[in-house]
């Protein structure tokens, strides 16, 4: 709960001028604990899951950078490849059944920049219709 709490502090500005309706984009969001963290139980990941994936607010629009283990590994050697390809997968199957675009960095930065400004001004024009 303290981790949930801390991230609501920080997160607050955020929300309130996107509440007001100013564009806020995030590189991290907190969101990301429920596909990324491990889970030391299975009491902290329920209590996990329902604090970060139904508490706290889910952003409008969510894009995750997608691409295989083997290019993530040769990029930055942070992790091995099976490591990088479990995180992928985890990243889909916890954001792609909630709305979240997968955005593929194999073509280019160039396209993976257009294809991610195409999400946050579809998500600003939907945001309107309300």
């Amino acid at each position: 709960m303290y981790r949930a709490l801390r991230f609501w502090s920080l997160l607050l500005r955020g929300y309130l001028a996107a509440w007001s309706g100013h564009i806020v984009l995030c590189d991290r969001h907190p969101i990301e604990a429920l596909a990324i963290r491990p889970r030391t139980s299975r009491s902290a990941a329920w209590l996990e899951r329902v604090v970060f994936g139904r508490l706290m607010p889910w952003p409008d629009a969510v894009a995750v950078l997608d691409a295989p283990g083997e290019v993530l590994y040769a990029r930055k050697r942070e992790h091995s490849p099976n490591v990088l390809e479990h995180q992928r997968q985890r990243y889909r199957d916890t954001f792609v059944p909630r709305g979240a675009r997968l955005i593929s960095t194999i073509n280019g930065v160039d396209a993976a920049i257009s294809e991610a400004s195409a999400l946050v001004w579809a998500a600003l024009r939907e945001r309107r219709r309300w």
